[in-house]
């Protein structure tokens, strides 16, 4: 096998770039891109007088769970054969060509939108599976929205040749070279290359190592701002936790492809002073329309972030670094699941008729389980946002009609309505059952064997290369767990539709579940039901404004005092002996009040604390 050399720091490899069956010329235009495709076309059937086979773009691609139809943004597709005679094409479809001649084809032609550019009202395709276009400042090919192929033909060697301009570089896990204004990249076959997104644009790169995986980030940001460097910082902590947290990694490599949208405008609108109605109206027309978020590869992900600025009033969940590491843990462990361990219907995925797989719960809820607990066993978690992160998971995952349809159902017809309506519950209700699933473990191997252990046993046992039974599947992962009561669990709250027995599993790991439960919550003295007074919202509701008080007010706020709510909850976190100092715009000069922290027992549903220590420390590190 030929040693591959790191390219520069971008992830790409050098090397003899190997002849294909299968190539695509790839060239940049101002809105899209041209892409001829020479290949061996699988006749559908041999014609006494001619040629006859059908060309697809995907329905979909692994990991989105949605229908997306790349080929609605194709146009000028034409084929020929090898005398250069232009064939019969005909659309058939959303994503077919069926194409007719005296001769096979050698070659079709088609151009492909920079489908993020589009104003698209059905199906829009989700920013990190979609496409960008841009001649001036770069492109992503996802290769779904790109790369088409012929019946029966997705298993062969395929290269890209793509054009780069001057200055800019290729950046994916690909094999491949640079040869002067134009990038090689090579896959083993069309499922590879769909596996490989490629960001091409001006560097901005950053590097580092994780164990035995050297790591890549890459940025394309839209305003042109170098992020990184400071991505790397931001992200090399969280991946030092998932190599304590995993015996090994699986990968060699792995890069993290970054694009991010320009929204500073947005973030003036709606954290700069006094937003208008009509400004905010205008900001949530636009950003309705954005799928900010990330898509996992085997050795990559894909991430479309959004820049709303830096101004003081916003979230601090809104500042790119944190939606970047809001994710990057969750898609870097899909290199476990499904990528390393799946189902038939993901190992030989149809990208024409695309059949689902029933284990959902393991895809996205095992994996989003996984990646809090990382988070949290690595110290980039406290407690207390562990459990308000898992709680949050349980009361959402309590919306999921179980009464309806079971979570495996939802699973296999997660393309079709009403099923996909309930998608969203795999991140919640799945990340719920993976927990639970995990304290069983626990428990029934005194803490000593974990649900990772049996996840990388069968990681071993399969692997990337063989998928396991889609249907024997539950008694393969329950052979390997070895835990009384799990198949049962299994036929009761996925398979079938009872609830989940949170208080059971949970008290394995030290924690106390009560349906309701109480706690002792700080008094707001903004609210004008614990307070004497009239207040308005501002700024979004980041500020609440003074409007009247009365001789009850007990916080020593007047007429015309603004607050920050950011302010308040800071303040209230750094309380010191029942007092906290609250800082209050009045009369355009800020002042420090000393208010006095009341509080009162309020109920809280879905109530989980810790009673058993010795448990819950050993839940909360590695064994």
């Amino acid at each position: 096998m030929k040693q591959a050399k790191l390219l520069a720091l971008f992830g790409l490899f050098t090397g003899t770039v190997a002849n294909a069956q299968s190539v695509y010329q790839v060239d940049l235009k101002a809105d899209g891109a041209t892409v001829e495709h020479r290949g061996f076309a699988a006749p559908d059937a041999n014609l006494a007088d001619g040629f006859a086979a059908t060309y697809h773009l995907p329905k979909t691609v692994p990991g989105t769970y949605a229908t997306l139809d790349y080929g609605r943004f194709v146009t000028d597709f034409t084929a020929v054969d090898a005398q250069g005679n232009t064939l019969k094409v005909k659309k058939m479809g959303n994503n077919s060509w069926s194409v007719k001649g005296n001769a096979a084809p050698v070659a079709v032609r088609y151009t492909v939108a920079s489908i993020m550019e589009l104003k698209v009202k059905k199906d829009k395709i989700f920013e990190p599976a979609s496409t960008f276009h841009d001649d001036q400042k770069g492109s992503v090919l996802n290769g779904g929205g790109v790369y088409g192929f012929w019946t029966g033909q997705e298993r062969g060697p395929v290269t890209v040749d793509l054009g780069t301009p001057q200055g800019w570089f290729a950046a994916t896990s690909l094999e491949g070279e640079v040869l002067g204004d134009r990038t090689k990249l090579v896959a083993q076959s069309y499922h590879e290359l769909l596996d490989n997104p490629v960001l091409l644009t001006k560097p901005d790169t950053a590097g580092f190592w994780v164990a035995n995986t050297r790591v890549t980030v890459a940025v394309l940001d839209l305003n042109g701002t170098a992020r990184a460097a400071e991505f790397k910082r931001e992200l090399e902590a969280d991946m030092a936790a998932v190599a304590r947290f995993l015996p090994q990694l699986p990968v060699d490599r792995y890069t993290f492809l970054t694009m991010v949208g320009d929204f500073r405008w947005a973030g003036d609108v709606l954290f700069s002073g006094k937003p208008s109605v009509g400004g905010i109206l205008k900001v949530v027309r636009a950003l309705s329309q954005q799928g900010f978020g990330a898509l996992e590869h085997n050795t990559s992900s894909v991430y479309y972030l959004g820049d709303f600025g830096s101004g003081e009033r916003m979230p601090a969940d809104l500042r790119v670094e944190e939606q970047l590491l809001g994710a990057a843990v969750h898609e870097f462990m899909h290199i476990i699941t499904p990528l390393g361990l799946h189902a038939p219907a993901i190992h030989d995925f149809d990208y024409a008729n695309p059949s689902m797989s029933q284990h959902l719960w393991l895809y996205e809820g095992v994996t989003e389980y996984f990646a809090q607990l990382i988070r949290y066993q690595g110290g980039r978690l406290t407690e207390k946002e562990y459990l308000d992160a898992m709680r949050g998971k349980l009361i959402q995952g309590e919306k999921f009609p179980n009464r309806k349809f079971s979570f495996t159902e939802m699973s296999r017809n997660v393309l079709d309505k009403p099923y996909k309506d309930a998608y969203l519950n795999v991140y919640d209700r799945g990340a719920v059952m993976a927990w639970l699933i995990d304290a069983q473990i626990r428990g029934a191997h005194d803490g000593q064997r974990t649900l990772i252990d049996v996840i990388m046993a069968l990681h071993a046992q399969y692997g990337p290369d063989r998928p396991f039974d889609e249907a024997g599947f539950f008694d393969a992962f329950c052979e390997v767990a070895e835990t009384p009561g799990l198949r049962a669990f299994f036929a009761q709250h996925v398979e079938g539709r009872e609830p989940l027995p949170y208080a059971d599993a949970l008290k394995l790991v030290g924690l106390e579940y009560r349906a309701q439960g109480s706690e002792v919550k700080a008094l707001n003295p903004l609210e004008a039901g614990k307070n004497d007074l009239k207040v308005k919202a501002s700024n979004l509701g980041l500020t609440r404004i003074v409007q009247k008080v009365g001789p009850n007010e007990w916080a020593g706020l007047k007429a015309g005092d603004e607050v920050a709510m950011k302010d308040l909850v800071a303040a209230r976190d750094s309380a010191v002996d029942g007092m906290m100092k609250l800082p209050v715009t009045r009369g355009g000069t800020q002042v420090i009040l000393d208010v006095p922290v009341k509080t009162e027992t309020v109920t809280r549903p879905h109530q989980l604390s810790v009673v058993d220590q010795q448990r819950w420390n050993a839940f909360t590190t590695r064994p």
